[in-house]
């Protein structure tokens, strides 16, 4: 049985270059969402949010003492934050892989 072998000028051939062509800009466009979708990412669960988040809960924390002096505060129990951001970097983890 004879082996077929493609013709050494395939790669020149039109068809062949606009295939390349398109799936190479496919490919690169692929990949600049994900670039853009790993950003968004970090940018809404990262870093710079969980500081945020941390900042946020010791003012109030705060708040809760400083009114505690001048009025009766009763059941004030802030969620366990530390927790929640070890979910966050569990999840955020997940997405960017």
């Amino acid at each position: 049985m004879p082996v077929l072998r493609p013709p050494t000028d395939w790669p020149n051939l039109p068809l062949v270059r606009s295939y390349q062509a398109h799936f190479s800009e496919a490919y690169a466009a692929l990949q600049n969402e994900l670039s853009a979708l790993r950003n968004t990412v970090e940018r809404v669960s990262g870093p710079t949010l969980q500081g945020q988040l941390r900042t946020l809960m010791a003012q109030n924390a705060a708040s809760v003492e400083f009114w505690r002096a001048h009025c009766e505060i009763n059941g004030t129990q802030f969620p366990d934050l530390e927790a929640a951001l070890r979910n966050l970097d569990h999840a955020r983890g997940a997405l960017l892989r």
